[in-house]
């Protein structure tokens, strides 16, 4: 449909109802919807259509998301661990810290400052 025929429709109705796939002189091309079903660890993925006009008709092509972009959770099974065993030392550590700093606390003192005896 050429723009001037699409300006005096749109003068003669401005609602567009009358802008359909049937309508005279309007392309239109079916296209199937993306999956809308996500797994909880991942994120959504975009789904990018290219419209092109091919011999008069409308041509719709996916492109799909690069699948390669964030490594499966399986590989990074190292990552894991590193991080588990970081936590641990660093939670013995300070239970180490802490046990030494009660300990000094709640000593008593030497015989001899309890006795007075320099």
């Amino acid at each position: 449909m050429k723009r001037e025929e699409f300006a005096s429709r749109v003068k003669k109705d401005p609602s567009l109802k009358w802008l359909t796939d049937e309508a005279e002189g309007v392309l239109s091309v079916k296209i199937n919807p993306p999956s809308t079903i996500v797994e909880k660890s991942k994120s959504g993925k975009t789904t990018q259509y290219a419209v092109t006009l091919k011999d008069g008709k409308l041509a719709v092509e996916t492109e799909l998301p690069d699948r390669e972009m964030v490594p499966p959770p399986q590989s990074r099974w190292w990552m894991n661990l590193i991080a588990a065993i970081a936590m641990s030392a660093a939670a013995v550590t300070l239970g180490w810290r802490l046990r030494a700093l009660f300990a000094r606390k709640s000593a008593t003192p030497p015989l001899s400052v309890a006795a007075g005896i320099r």
